[in-house]
């Protein structure tokens, strides 16, 4: 995309956040990490490690828009400590995606801790479902191009409880 029609998109973004700070958009993926925010890391991980699991794209590392990363930014890097972040975006925009990726940062990322408890809403079991087979599916894609790489069995449990 040309650096002009992103400078609009980009703008197009900040103006659509109704409350709140508005968040800085910069250029992060060419920063080194010890340079990056708390954001900024988040993303760094989702575009690394979670491949699109469905869809034209299967497979695919996923690519963060401009929304993704203004809602990031607004959650991960204000002064004040976010408890809950509701994300009101139209029909086919990815709100599964980017909720599973959040998942995904707090269960396996760099916002993991031991024994922590996630919790991710949705108006019915229906679309909690969705979100968590998403989640599943991009673990499950990221587990088989590990040992595609690497020539490794994928993770299974077996009959006797032993994982290999």
């Amino acid at each position: 995309m040309p650096k002009k029609a992103t400078r609009t998109l980009r703008a197009i973004v900040k103006q659509a956040i109704k409350c709140g700070p508005v968040p800085k958009l910069r250029d992060w993926r060419s920063l080194p990490t010890a340079e990056l925010t708390r954001a900024e890391r988040n993303m760094r991980f989702i575009e690394r490690y979670c491949l699109v699991p469905e869809g034209p794209l299967i497979g695919r590392p996923i690519v963060i828009a401009d929304f993704q990363e203004a809602f990031y930014y607004a959650i991960y890097d204000n002064k004040v400590v976010t408890k809950k972040a509701t994300l009101s975006i139209a029909r086919k925009n990815s709100k599964t995606a980017t909720i599973a990726c959040l998942v995904l940062v707090h269960v396996a990322g760099p916002e993991a801790k031991l024994n922590s408890h996630i919790n991710s809403g949705a108006r019915s079991r229906k679309q909690a479902a969705e979100v968590y087979n998403y989640a599943s599916k991009m673990i499950n894609l990221w587990n088989l191009r590990r040992c595609q790489r690497t020539g490794k069995r994928p993770w299974r449990q077996s009959h006797s409880g032993d994982w290999g």
